[in-house]
């Protein structure tokens, strides 16, 4: 009886982790148009009202599988600076190992922000390249406007 026990015990232990597996992500940062080295890298996503850590090393990060398609607030502090999400998709799917994430500040590439329509006020831009045609693109503005 406790040898079943046991045995259940290890399966559903098992079973849970296969499923919660993690992803390891590479993450690059282009800042002003330059490749630019990530010393330090943290994530927080506030999905659903509970605050989730990625466990992160230097460069990459390990995403839980569960996790991916949901939605919330991504937090990104790189080399000691942090950048806020306010809504957007953890990941798209498993198959993309590699996002760029791209800071801009004046003069802008416009380029290369397009969405972006007013441009008055904004200090800052940054935004998340899923690698797969998809992103995420956030604005940082001075007091005065925002």
């Amino acid at each position: 009886m406790i040898k079943n026990l046991i045995f259940a015990g290890s399966l559903l232990f098992l079973s849970g982790n296969l499923c919660a597996q993690d992803v390891p992500i590479k993450v690059f940062l282009e800042k002003d148009g330059k490749e630019t080295a990530i010393q330090k890298l943290s994530v927080q996503w506030v999905l659903d009202g509970d605050t989730i850590v990625t466990e992160a090393h230097a460069d990459t990060l390990k995403i839980r599988k569960d996790l991916f398609g949901r939605k919330g607030k991504g937090v990104f502090t790189i080399n000691n600076e942090r950048y806020e999400f306010s809504n957007m998709v953890v990941a798209w799917n498993e198959e993309l190992y590699q996002w760029k994430f791209m800071v801009d500040t004046k003069p802008f590439d416009k380029d290369k922000f397009w969405s972006v329509t007013d441009w008055k006020g904004i200090k800052i831009i940054y935004s998340l390249d899923y690698g797969n045609g998809k992103q995420v693109t956030q604005y940082r503005y001075t007091r005065k406007y925002h």
